[in-house]
């Protein structure tokens, strides 16, 4: 049997990527910079100063929560393999390589390994292990499962269009599109398969950082704010009385079962002191491979991720960021 190392090695070494794969990769570049520099002030970010700039960039790239996901593995494939490519002044073709990499390594150890507390995004992320094959094996993967084919990044990418664990994209977009009146509410009723939530473990957040991991304050902010973007996951606006009361009306009814995040649908009843009760479905979140984000969503990401940056200088506009320029752009805004 061919090692997985050699099988890998193999494809990524004669890997010929298509316009769909390059488009694949300007959209990670633009989305994993701009999350990225939005989070240039943050606190981690300076204690992460000292690091090689790959990994001080990918530091940076994740500790806001934003950055995209590769479904079947359960990995940030971006935040690790764009900071690397750019740090190696690699290009596209490095990063596809990379990514594919990554998401085979991700998707062969498979959603037991990340319900048993395990993330793949730094078991998978660090294939240059002395010996590969017995180490997939250590953590619960099935060397079998690797599948060199199909596309380069088989199953495409999952852009986050709000700041927070991936777990909530789901039931944000849900709940914000019913228009409901918040101080009307009175009743919350959540129903989605128990795998959905295995990331949700804060059900009284006091805090922004365990707001972006609890399905009960993400129902109060959709319900809340225009858009739950930065300013609806900062301290104070978790402890926003409003949505403390908000909080306190979900409940949440697990369906038993599921293997990944998107698993089944999100169904949400909003009650209202009428009455009414308002009703929404929903399985494919906005940015999710099976609904890529228009256009204007990712700008709009764009545009707020970098807000305020140098009066947005030619370098800090994202119409100008390339595989060739953008590890300046970052030296420059994360030195």
């Amino acid at each position: 049997m061919t090692s997985v190392a050699v099988t890998l090695a193999e494809w990524a070494a004669g890997l010929e990527p298509g316009r769909e794969d390059l488009e694949l990769a300007h959209r990670s570049l633009l989305d994993t910079v701009a999350v990225t520099l939005a989070a240039r002030d943050h606190r981690v970010t300076r204690l992460a100063a000292e690091l090689p700039e790959g990994a001080r960039w990918a530091v940076a790239g994740h500790v806001l929560d934003f950055d995209d996901l590769h479904m079947p593995s359960t990995t940030h494939v971006s935040v690790v393999c764009v900071p690397t490519a750019l740090a190696t002044d690699g290009g596209a073709r490095a990063y596809l390589a990379a990514a594919g990499v990554m998401a085979r390594l991700g998707t062969a150890l498979g959603w037991r390994h990340y319900s048993a507390g395990w993330h793949a995004t730094c078991t998978a992320g660090a294939p240059a292990a002395a010996a590969l094959d017995a180490w997939l094996g250590l953590v619960g993967g099935d060397p079998s499962a690797v599948d060199p084919s199909g596309p380069i990044v088989p199953n495409g990418l999952a852009i986050k269009l709000y700041p927070c664990c991936y777990a909530l994209q789901r039931p944000i977009s849900a709940l914000s599109g019913l228009g409901a009146d918040p101080a009307a509410v009175r009743r919350i009723v959540l129903r989605t398969p128990e795998a959905t939530v295995v990331p949700l473990i804060h059900h009284r957040p006091d805090s922004g950082l365990k707001g972006k991991f609890s399905l009960e304050y993400a129902a109060a902010a959709a319900l809340l704010d225009e858009y739950a973007g930065f300013g609806s996951f900062t301290d104070e606006a978790v402890r926003r009385d409003e949505a403390r009361r908000l909080v306190g009306l979900v409940e949440t009814k697990l369906d038993p079962g599921g293997d990944w995040l998107l698993d089944g649908e999100l169904e949400a009843e909003v009650h209202t002191a009428d009455g009414a009760v308002l009703h929404t479905r929903q399985q494919f979140p906005p940015g999710s491979p099976a609904r890529p984000p228009t256009p204007d969503q990712l700008a709009a990401k764009l545009a707020d991720c970098v807000a305020g940056l140098a009066l947005l200088t030619r370098d800090g506009d994202p119409a100008s960021w390339t595989w060739e320029n953008a590890a300046e752009v970052l030296r420059r805004y994360l030195a």
